[in-house]
């Protein structure tokens, strides 16, 4: 019985392991000699799936999921969406709202985007044009006013 095929197999993962080591090392090499310094928190950052996790996730905990809610107006309704980092802690991401018009199937749904409101809790509204105002029946003291009443905002 001949194992030449095991031993093809062993030496070619060896040698494939070998060659990635002295590429790294010629990378290395480079940057060292180039006076740059490496970054090996980039390094790290991009090699984070081999880290072992801080916590063990339970099998019931969902990541980075997001929670819309609808309130009705006119013939569309206002969308507010929030993104959630675990259903364990409940942090916020990030969140967002934005009004719809109707539609029908196979057609594009007019949208219009109204607020947001980023992971540090800062609210920012965009400079909304006359143009889309008027595809929504708004103007731009009412959009402020559908912003405060209609965007669900934790």
């Amino acid at each position: 019985m001949s194992f030449s095929w095991l031993r093809r197999t062993f030496y070619g993962f060896v040698g494939g392991a070998f060659f990635v080591l002295a590429l790294f090392l010629i990378v290395v090499d480079v940057y060292w000699t180039s006076g740059k310094a490496i970054n090996w928190s980039v390094i790290r950052q991009k090699l984070h799936f081999l880290e072992e996790p801080d916590r063990i996730i339970p099998p019931d905990e969902v990541q980075n999921f997001v929670l819309f809610s609808e309130v009705d107006h006119g013939s569309g309704n206002v969308v507010t969406g929030t993104e959630y980092s675990s259903t364990h802690d409940q942090s916020i991401n990030k969140q967002w709202c934005y009004v719809s018009g109707s539609g029908s199937a196979g057609n594009t749904i007019p949208r219009l985007s109204l607020a947001g409101i980023d992971e540090n809790g800062v609210k920012t509204i965009p400079k909304f044009s006359s143009a889309a105002l008027r595809q929504f029946n708004l103007t731009q003291t009412s959009v402020k006013a559908l912003i405060k009443s209609h965007c669900r905002f934790k």
